[in-house]
C-alpha cells in the first residue's frame, strides 16, 4: 500500500530529508574555507559565490527574507581556526 501512495502521490511519501543532499565548500590557497574572522559570512570564500546546478531541473519554489545565519566560531572536530 505505501509503494501505490509513493507512486500515485510522490508529496504524501516518506521522505529523508537531506538524502541527495551535499554540502561544497570553496578552499582558499590555505585549504580553509574563510579568511580572517569565521563568524562574519562574508569571510567564507564562497559567500556570494554563483551557485550552479549539477544537472537540469526546474526550480518550483524560492523563499526569500529569512535571516542569515551566523557561523559558528568553531568548527565541530576541526582546527580550521588556527
Amino acid at each position: 500500500m505505501q509503494a501505490t501512495t509513493a507512486r500515485c502521490c510522490p508529496w504524501k511519501a516518506k521522505r529523508i530529508a537531506q538524502r541527495f543532499a551535499i554540502d561544497w565548500l570553496k578552499l582558499g590557497a590555505d585549504g580553509r574555507s574563510f579568511d580572517r574572522d569565521r563568524s562574519l559570512n562574508k569571510n567564507f570564500h564562497a559567500y556570494g559565490a554563483e551557485t550552479l546546478a549539477v544537472a537540469d531541473a526546474t526550480v518550483i519554489a524560492t523563499k526569500d527574507g529569512i535571516p542569515e545565519n551566523v557561523p559558528s566560531p568553531h568548527s565541530p572536530g576541526s582546527s580550521d581556526d588556527a
